[in-house]
C-alpha cells in the first residue's frame, strides 16, 4: 500500500485496506477459488490446510495484541472469551511466550484446563496485571473492574460496534489504567503464525463442516457450541 501506515509497516491500519468476502470488489469468501492480488499470498510450509485455516488469523491476532502491552512472566493475565477462535489460540499463545499465570473466562473451563489454561467463571475476587476483552458489552466492566492499578486492557472483540457503556469511568482514572484497542495484525506477524503453527508450537483447535454444513456451523457458532474454530472444506 501507499497510506503513511503501510508505508511504516503498519498495514493492518491501511486507509484502503480491502477484506475478502466482505465487498464487491473481492467477493467469494466459501468459493472453492478466488482471485486476489499476488502481493497478497504466502506460501504455507505444509499441506496440512486444515490447521493453517483454523489458527493462522486467530494466531496472528494474538501476537500482534501482546505487543500493544508490556507483560512479564509472572504477569497475571485474563482472556475472556477464552473458549471462541481466537481466545483459545490467544491463551496458548501467552503461554508460549512464557506468561505463567494465564486464565480463561469461558463456559467451556475444562477443555481449557486440558491445555494448561486457569478457568474462572467469576471475576469478582480476582486482580489482573492485563485482561484481553474478546467478548464486548456483556463483560467489559467487570474486566475493567478486575483490572489492577496501573493495569491495561486490551479491546479485540466486539468489531460490529455493539454499544459499550463504562459504568464507572472513575475506577478508570483513579486506578490510572489504559484502554487500547487491537487491530487485526500485519503480514510479519501472519508469516509468524504461520510458522509457529507449522512448528507445532501452538494446538490448533477447530470443527470441521463440509461446504453443504455451512449452515449448521453457523448456528452451532451462535449458539457457543463450538470450541476454537468452525473450518468449512471447500473442496
Amino acid at each position: 500500500g501507499n497510506c503513511e501506515y503501510c508505508k511504516s509497516g503498519k498495514e493492518n491500519l491501511c486507509e484502503n485496506s480491502i477484506i475478502l468476502g466482505e465487498t464487491e470488489k473481492f467477493t467469494g469468501g466459501y468459493a472453492e477459488q478466488v482471485i486476489v492480488p499476488e502481493r497478497n499470498l504466502i506460501p504455507l510450509p505444509d499441506d496440512k490446510f486444515e490447521k493453517y485455516a483454523s489458527t493462522m488469523d486467530p494466531l496472528a491476532t494474538a501476537i500482534h495484541a501482546t505487543k500493544l502491552v508490556k507483560l512479564e512472566r509472572d504477569s497475571k493475565v485474563l482472556v475472556t472469551g477464552a473458549g471462541g477462535g481466537v481466545g483459545i489460540h490467544l491463551s496458548q499463545y501467552l503461554k508460549y511466550i512464557g506468561v505463567k499465570e494465564v486464565y480463561g473466562l469461558s463456559s467451556k473451563g475444562r477443555k481449557l484446563e486440558e491445555l494448561g489454561i486457569k478457568a474462572i467463571s467469576d471475576l469478582r475476587n480476582e486482580k489482573f496485571d492485563a485482561i484481553f476483552e474478546l467478548v464486548g458489552s456483556k463483560t467489559i466492566n467487570d474486566s475493567i473492574r478486575a483490572l489492577k492499578k496501573e493495569g491495561t486492557l486490551i479491546l479485540i472483540g466486539n468489531i460490529e460496534g455493539e454499544p459499550i457503556t463504562l459504568l464507572r469511568p472513575a475506577l478508570t482514572i483513579m486506578r490510572q489504567q489504559k484502554i487500547i484497542g487491537s487491530a487485526s495484525y500485519t503480514k510479519a506477524e501472519y508469516e509468524e503464525a504461520i510458522r509457529i503453527i507449522g512448528e507445532n508450537k501452538i494446538k490448533a483447535i477447530y470443527e470441521t463442516f463440509e461446504l453443504e454444513q455451512i449452515n449448521e456451523a453457523y448456528k452451532r457458532m451462535m449458539s457457543r457450541q463450538v470450541f476454537g474454530r468452525a473450518v468449512i472444506k471447500v473442496r
